[in-house]
């Protein structure tokens, strides 16, 4: 068992990534390129679900995502992570 934590894309929103791809005629891929995204396996709902909370976070915290910035450059090792409880 290996605990993984991935610091979520925090810095700029999914609206604001499309929109500069868009004016810089990026290219972008659909959700059909993300390694959850098994079809054959299931249908994804993880994602969807995910986003629905934080829009209604948002709706009911207009501050929401930047007290979550905020809180993510402030992570230190011991702060965040307990080396006797968790062994890798």
């Amino acid at each position: 068992n290996v605990l993984i934590v991935i610091r979520p894309l925090i810095q700029m929103r999914e609206r604001q990534l499309a929109a500069a791809a868009q004016e810089n005629h990026m290219p972008t891929i659909g959700d059909e390129m993300c390694p959850s995204m098994r079809f054959d396996i299931k249908m994804p709902h993880a994602r969807a679900t995910m986003k629905e909370m934080l829009a209604g976070m948002e709706r009911q915290y207009p501050d929401f995502f930047v007290s979550m910035n905020a809180a993510f450059k402030n992570i230190s090792e011991e702060s965040f992570f307990n080396k006797e409880r968790f062994a890798i």
